[in-house]
């Protein structure tokens, strides 16, 4: 291909990496600048894609995991990850990205796996404990979700793990420890509807009426419109102001 064409980036990226894997070479991990500053007169992965065709080298499989996972395009984000991981064994971010998109397509145990694949080669890395922590969250696993997200906590603000976690404690009827991290999560001026309405379940879980009825208007007047909350909110706060008040739903 380099005869025929000998700007073309992908033929020389691929015929250098199978080079180095030949001669027995680990794989040279780079950053998103470092990779593209290999593309030469190809100014974009667009460009390298559309007039040299395709890359089959790790940080290049990893590069396009990234696009396709910002892009929506879950399956092929994970097959890209996953080859990265074949052409460069111990990559622990191709293993992060791996899980993500595995979760996207509620693949939850095979993320799991991927994520304390990840935990094993970057121990504590945020990121991985987050993974893990949501993985087992989804598989229902509430109590062992836990303790990663709390390791994640000790280290990192992360208004996402604190509200996954007090998900957790809710379902485990661990109330006043769910009351503590929605109460945290309140004060944050991103996405605070979503720790109103945790705050309305714990108060109704409570008994306490008057609570939750606060809770839930304060989650009816701040969600976003169109949510599928919205209308469970309504029926619940006719239930509550009537006196035969029935659980909201997490």
């Amino acid at each position: 291909a380099l005869l025929l064409s000998p700007d073309n980036a992908a033929a020389r990226i691929n015929r250098d990496f199978n080079q180095n894997l030949q001669a027995h070479h680990p794989a040279i991990l780079q950053s998103a600048q470092e990779f593209e500053a290999r593309f030469g007169k190809r100014r974009s992965w667009a460009q390298i894609l559309t007039l040299d065709g395709p890359l089959d080298e790790p940080n290049a499989c990893y590069g396009l995991g990234k696009l396709f996972a910002e892009a929506g395009w879950h399956r092929q984000a994970a097959r890209e990850f996953a080859r990265a991981e074949v052409l460069a064994p111990g990559y622990a971010d191709a293993a992060l990205g791996l899980a993500e998109q595995l979760i996207a397509l509620a693949d939850y145990t095979n993320a799991l796996a991927k994520a304390n694949e990840a935990l094993q080669l970057k121990p504590g890395n945020t990121n991985g404990l987050f993974l893990k922590g949501y993985s087992l969250l989804l598989l229902k696993d509430y109590q062992q979700a836990i303790r990663p997200l709390s390791d994640l906590l000790a280290v990192q603000t992360s208004l996402s793990a604190r509200l996954l976690r007090a998900h957790a404690y809710l379902q485990l009827g661990k109330l006043d420890a769910a009351r503590q991290d929605y109460e945290r999560a309140e004060l944050s001026s991103t996405n605070a509807y979503l720790a109103y309405y945790g705050l309305a379940e714990v108060a109704y879980r409570k008994k306490d009426t008057a609570a939750a009825i606060k809770y839930a208007e304060l989650y009816q007047s701040n969600a976003p419109p169109n949510l599928g909350g919205a209308s469970i909110i309504e029926a619940h706060l006719a239930e509550l102001r009537s006196g035969n008040p029935a659980p909201l739903k997490p």
